[in-house]
């Protein structure tokens, strides 16, 4: 069946671009929607943090910004304001982060760091929190924090937005943020 259409298609220029195509797949294949490295803190100049602190995750996307999303919406993760906004993706109850970072505890001991998301509300609304374990020595963080959209949350999620921000139990240093965003 699709050697006779490929046959019968044969000759004619089909009315998708490669760029159009290669969207399609991305989309089906839950290729991030967005992709952002930033250079805020680098190895040379980490954020130091002290124990038991929150911090604020900062992605400028300096690095790499990398997004696709349809002709309407022009962009997901604002990288002044380090707020994700959902408002004009219309059926996309769940959005799926991956934050990643490098953290080198100043002390020798092994310990939690907890990403924190928040609802951008006017008393922000923490969502539930992410802990991820690291040992006594440089460990790439990655964590992996699913946020429901839907007006059932009582929370205006996807107009508001979301921020993250981020504690350890020791403290250390903080380098190379990044975060993906994904639609389900």
């Amino acid at each position: 069946m699709l050697q006779e259409w490929g046959y019968k298609m044969s000759g004619y220029l089909l009315p998708f671009t490669g760029e159009e195509v290669e969207k399609v797949i991305d989309g089906r294949f839950h290729s991030p929607i967005a992709d952002c490295v930033g250079n805020d803190y680098t190895v040379g100049s980490p954020l130091a943090m002290s124990a038991d602190t929150e911090y604020s995750f900062i992605c400028n996307c300096a690095v790499r910004e990398f997004e696709v999303l349809p002709d309407h919406i022009t962009s997901i993760w604002n990288k002044t304001t380090n707020i994700a906004t959902f408002q004009d993706f219309l059926n996309t109850p769940v959005i799926v982060f991956t934050i990643r970072f490098k953290f080198g505890p100043t002390v020798a001991a092994a310990g939690i760091v907890t990403i924190n998301p928040y609802v951008n509300e006017t008393v922000p609304i923490k969502f539930k929190p992410v802990s991820v374990p690291y040992k006594a020595s440089l460990t790439d963080v990655s964590a992996l924090v699913t946020i429901y959209t839907g007006i059932e949350t009582g929370f205006d999620v996807k107009n508001k937005g979301v921020f993250f921000k981020f504690e350890s139990t020791g403290a250390g240093n903080m380098y190379d943020p990044q975060i993906e965003i994904y639609r389900t």
